[in-house]
């Protein structure tokens, strides 16, 4: 997960100080940005 933020400029010191609920908000929106991307790749295949 710390990858994915550092590929958009966000630092990993920048998330481990957060507070736990905006570490919670990152978590969630990397979950979401993965569920996003698992649909894209099942449409390229032909899955439904």
């Amino acid at each position: 997960m710390l990858c994915h933020f550092l590929n958009r400029g966000i630092t990993p010191d920048n998330i481990i100080n957060l507070s736990l609920s905006e570490k919670m908000f990152y978590k969630s929106a990397y979950e979401i940005f993965i569920e996003e991307e698992h649909e894209k790749f099942k449409a390229l295949a032909g899955e439904r």
